[in-house]
């Protein structure tokens, strides 16, 4: 459900080419982290990483917002990581697909 409302939202977008650089996918595996990548590829790149812990609510675990030029070498970990936890991943093609 909560990748259809992701679809939806992404699809109400007027940016056609935004939505191209947005990509929705799903993996057969428990991932230790979420995270949100902006422009993680560039110099003033971040990423926004919250542990995800047992028993543990998600406003009460860590929210980290590192940053490609001030928070090295955590950053570049972090971002290696988020590449392992997707390296098997598939594009999440709907209910339907």
């Amino acid at each position: 459900q909560n990748l259809e409302l992701l679809r939806t939202e992404f699809a109400a977008r007027p940016d056609h080419s935004a939505r191209g650089r947005v990509s929705l996918l799903v993996t057969d595996q428990v991932l230790p982290l979420g995270a949100v990548g902006l422009d993680e590829q560039t110099r003033g790149g971040s990423l926004i990483v919250q542990h995800y812990l047992t028993a543990t609510a998600a406003e009460h675990a860590p929210l980290i917002w590192l940053h490609a030029e001030t928070d090295q070498p955590w950053f570049s970990r972090y971002l290696a990581q988020c590449e392992a936890c997707v390296s098997a991943a598939r594009e999440w093609e709907g209910a339907d697909g």
